[in-house]
């Protein structure tokens, strides 16, 4: 029995059945795991993405119900709303208003640019309308962190007349 043994041994150190597959696991893992990794991080960045533009159109959609009052408290809770809070990546929201004076008959802005919304228009064909602007940032932190890997900051961003 002693000798079956080391004879046993012999005889497995020099079987080369299955040596392919195992040198094939190896090198398919080195290259299956950054590829899965970064498809992981892909997906991540256009789910974020998908989101941002979600809310940036939640914020717009508000921005029209509102009429010509835009409240920027209430397209700013309307875009963060739009976004959700289940994500790993945290928005940034702004919602910004402009008055200008617009042309009655060709709907481009005329005189006036910027201002108060009691600003008075020089030109009688013109009234005066607002314009906001909303933007929406996320930062991605990729899922599986690697030392040295980047992080990428999205944004999602639109101009619009009110009312």
């Amino acid at each position: 029995m002693r000798l079956a043994l080391p004879h046993a041994l012999c005889r497995l150190a020099r079987d080369c059945r299955g040596v392919a597959a195992v040198e094939m696991a190896i090198v398919t893992t080195a290259f299956l795991l950054p590829l899965t990794s970064g498809l992981a991080v892909t997906g991540q960045a256009l789910l974020a993405q998908g989101r941002l533009d979600r809310a940036v159109h939640a914020g717009l959609l508000t921005t029209w119900s509102l009429g010509s009052s835009p409240d920027t408290v209430i397209i700013k809770a309307a875009m963060d709303s739009g976004y959700g809070t289940t994500s790993t990546a945290v928005v940034t929201s702004t919602a910004t208003v402009s008055w200008y004076c617009m042309n009655k008959t060709t709907g481009l802005r005329g005189s006036n640019q910027g201002g108060s919304q009691t600003a008075s228009c020089s030109n009688m064909n013109e009234v005066r309308v607002a314009w906001v602007t909303l933007n929406a940032s996320a930062t991605i932190t990729p899922i599986f962190p690697v030392p040295g890997a980047p992080t990428w900051t999205l944004t999602s961003n639109i101009s619009a007349r009110a009312g």
